[in-house]
């Protein structure tokens, strides 16, 4: 069966092993599951001074899964990937630096004519096919034997690390989980499946059910077409960057009411971006506001506003500052961030930073109007 040298040795040379793959691949996670492990990770990582974030009180959907099928042409920098999930079809084409991607949120999209745009996303699943990268988060101990997806395969109980600011990272396979159940290609050393456990229960999984190395891929299956006839638009147009302005310029431009806080500690600056409305994806117009002291590059707090509300699951607690009524979330982690919401005046505000909460509720409920223009000189 070999040893832990032969899983490493597997490991280390799967990326180099091939010239061309295609896979079909089922995913499944359950939400709630990888929500307690995560805030686990979250509790270690304080111990090292890291921070890591969790939010939401894990009411959505219980479990969620996804088909993916892929091919990937190394050599020739080409890779195609078709995603159905509950968010509907999703597809992925790139060639080189040019990439094109649909989803039915955002429509097609590439950077064809904007080469500057050089993330088109894609290459989600390639930690399967070059697997290196998970192997300094955990330690190996041979389980047996197994065919998966018609391939023979060693299978491997992982135990993740214990948390070490030296190494930097920690695969996304071992957050929080207990052990991480994998099966290795003997001969490829592709991840045919991937299985990370929370007290002994499953709480994501990767499983491949069709794969195949080294068959020629014909040009057409990287030819994209979008899957609803859509135009085919740039990021900037697809996004539309923010625009810098002075708080009375964004007051004037927003058809909504601007507000801005009255009281800010010593020697705070305002750094004001309008971002126009998009349609696809659906964004509306909004103004934010970012705080921070002038000697510091960085928000400090950042203070989005629009008139629409906005959504979510996070647990608000009702406050009560100075007369005005704040929702405040605490966002489990290292460090204190503080989010708060409110509704004034028809515009929807939502602030988020790591100051102290009495700082968070005095900033939030000193929020006005902006004025339109500059004051008079005297």
């Amino acid at each position: 069966m070999g040893g832990i040298g032969d899983v490493l040795e597997l490991l280390h040379g799967a990326g180099k092993s091939w010239s061309t793959a295609r896979f079909a691949l089922r995913a499944w996670g359950d939400s709630e599951l990888a929500r307690r492990a995560m805030l686990r990770h979250a509790q270690a990582a304080r111990s090292w001074g890291a921070t890591a974030v969790v939010s939401g009180r894990g009411d959505g959907p219980s479990t969620w899964e996804s088909t993916v099928r892929a091919w990937v042409d190394r050599a020739g920098e080409r890779r195609r990937i078709e995603t159905t999930d509950g968010h509907g079809e999703r597809l992925t084409v790139s060639v080189g630096e040019l990439w094109w991607s649909y989803t039915p949120l955002t429509g097609a999209i590439s950077n064809q004519n904007d080469l500057d745009a050089r993330n088109g996303g894609g290459n989600e699943h390639d930690w399967l096919l070059d697997p290196w990268a998970v192997v300094p988060a955990l330690t190996f101990e041979l389980a047996g034997t197994a065919v998966v997806a018609g391939r023979e395969a060693l299978v491997v109980r992982a135990v993740p690390r214990p948390l070490d600011s030296r190494l930097g990272f920690a695969a996304h396979l071992a957050q929080g989980a207990d052990e991480v159940a994998l099966a290795i290609d003997r001969e490829r050393g592709a991840l045919l499946r991937c299985e990370s456990r929370f007290d002994g229960q499953p709480y994501s999984r990767y499983e491949i059910t069709e794969i195949g190395f080294d068959e020629p891929l014909a040009d057409e299956v990287f030819r994209f077409v979008p899957l609803d006839g859509s135009r085919v638009r740039s990021p900037r147009e697809a996004y539309a960057n923010p625009e810098p302005a002075s708080i009375e310029e964004a007051a004037r431009r927003a058809s909504f009411t601007v507000l801005v806080p009255t009281r800010l500690p010593r020697g705070w600056a305002v750094d004001v971006l309008c971002w126009p409305p998009v349609d696809r994806p659906p964004r509306p117009e909004s103004v934010t506001l970012n705080l921070r002291p002038e000697d510091r590059l960085a928000p400090r707090v950042r203070i989005h506003q629009s008139a629409m509300p906005t959504d979510d699951r996070l647990d608000w607690e009702a406050v009560d500052h100075g007369g005005r009524r704040i929702l405040l979330h605490r966002h489990n982690g290292a460090g204190a961030t503080w989010e708060a919401k409110v509704e004034r005046r028809g515009t929807h505000v939502r602030a988020t930073g790591d100051v102290e909460r009495e700082a968070m509720l005095e900033i939030v409920a000193s929020l006005e109007p902006a004025p339109r223009e500059l004051p008079p000189m005297e």
